[in-house]
């Protein structure tokens, strides 16, 4: 009985990590501190000007060695999920006025993000922000520092504490039409030649492949899309929100005076569109609404023209909350599900479960099985998951380490 008892508390506490997980430090210099490759080096070093922003003991040395050089990070083993952590904080001391780059990429190499500032000379710390648009995982850190040119003498800035800071309220995909072609180029594109550069990540599609166009404006709107009432409907496919709960898409919506609703239809898990329930715009200017979407694994959203209204839309965002796996916990089912084999490789035995779920570290459905006995793991990364069982009508909670 002492053995579940403790097998439940360290479930429960492992679950309640995953819902409430915190803030991500990749380096610090004082415990934390990854393997940096690159031209240049990184290096720990004691605090050269400790004070109120920063007092550690300890702190990174990047010196700038070769035109072109930084470092890296591989977040590879274990990527930082950019729609829950949407910013980094990094400390910076710098005795130059030289510029400085922080920036993360997917595997794919795409970059989600890059911190690209000029650097005034500094008596002490300060603390720089960059907000993180992509949002597939982050595998890859690279930093530099007077990237652009030849080294010289004193080519040295000092790091601390970069930490990945999680959203109250996670972004799980955005789309605000912007970087994806000149500022002056012609507005009219065909989906398929801006493969691979959609912000979002996923690549905007229409029927037959039909032109769009992505007008220029100017502000807060610089790039929208705009649909006149002989243009094709914009579909964005599979958008991945598994593990997440209270779903809402904020877009903004503007028309030429009329008075319409945007029409916006969403597909769950690859089911049948339907339209969701939008606002009326009754004065033809920019208007951000927030429509509900329902639960789902996966959600794609098409974006109609109006029939006789030139409309145009920007700036969408998918947002939710972690799913706390732990809440269908209860006093009745307080079982914990001995994983077994645990670690496994290729599969996991769950005798008598009506339903399995596979989740990873942030919360994210990655496998499910329905009345299987044995479940096939084969195609999960290596790491650890949680595994929730019903049984019998209960739930029950386990942890699983794959290799």
């Amino acid at each position: 009985m002492k053995k579940i008892t403790l097998l439940l508390f360290m479930a429960l506490t492992f679950m309640l990590n995953v819902a409430n997980a915190q803030d991500i430090t990749v380096f610090n210099f004082d415990g934390i501190t990854p393997v940096f490759t690159g031209a240049s080096t990184f290096e720990s070093v004691a605090n050269p000007v400790p004070d109120a922003v920063n007092a550690s003991a300890n702190v990174g040395m990047y010196t700038h060695k070769a035109v072109w050089s930084d470092v890296a990070i591989d977040l590879t083993a274990s990527p930082i999920d950019s729609r829950i952590y949407t910013s980094f904080q990094c400390k910076v001391y710098s005795p130059v006025a030289k510029r400085l780059l922080i920036g993360c990429r997917n595997a794919d190499g795409k970059m989600l993000t890059e911190y690209n500032r000029d650097q005034a000379v500094t008596a002490g710390w300060n603390t720089i922000t960059q907000n993180i648009d992509g949002k597939s995982p982050i595998t890859r850190i690279y930093i530099g520092f007077n990237f652009f040119n030849e080294p010289v003498a004193g080519d040295v800035i000092y790091l601390d504490d970069l930490k990945f800071i999680k959203a109250n309220v996670p972004i799980l995909y955005t789309e605000n039409f912007e970087n994806l072609i000149a500022w002056d180029a012609l507005p009219t594109v065909i989906p398929t030649t801006l493969k691979g550069k959609w912000m979002g990540g996923i690549d905007l599609q229409t029927a037959g492949d039909a032109s769009i166009t992505l007008d220029q404006w100017w502000g807060d709107h610089s790039r929208v899309l705009k649909l006149t009432s002989a243009d094709a409907a914009v579909t964005i496919p599979n958008i991945n929100v598994a593990g997440f709960d209270n779903l809402k898409l904020s877009i903004d919506c503007r028309n030429d005076g009329a008075v319409i609703a945007p029409n916006i239809e969403a597909s769950v898990d690859g089911g049948a569109f339907s339209l969701l329930t939008t606002a009326v715009n009754t004065d033809g200017d920019w208007k951000t609404q927030l429509i509900d979407l329902p639960t789902a694994s996966t959600i794609s959203l098409r974006i109609n023209p109006d029939v006789s209204n030139t409309v145009f839309f920007d700036n969408l965002d998918i947002t939710g909350t972690v799913h706390d796996v732990s809440t269908s916990l209860s006093c009745e089912n307080k079982d914990v599900f001995i994983v077994y084999p645990n670690p496994a490789t290729n599969y996991i035995l769950a005798k008598n479960a009506q339903k399995v779920t596979i989740l990873d570290l942030n919360g994210r459905i990655v496998k499910e099985a329905l009345n299987s006995e044995k479940v096939d793991i084969s195609s999960l990364s290596k790491g650890a998951y949680i595994v929730k069982v019903v049984i019998a009508n209960s739930t029950k909670i386990g942890k699983l380490i794959k290799e």
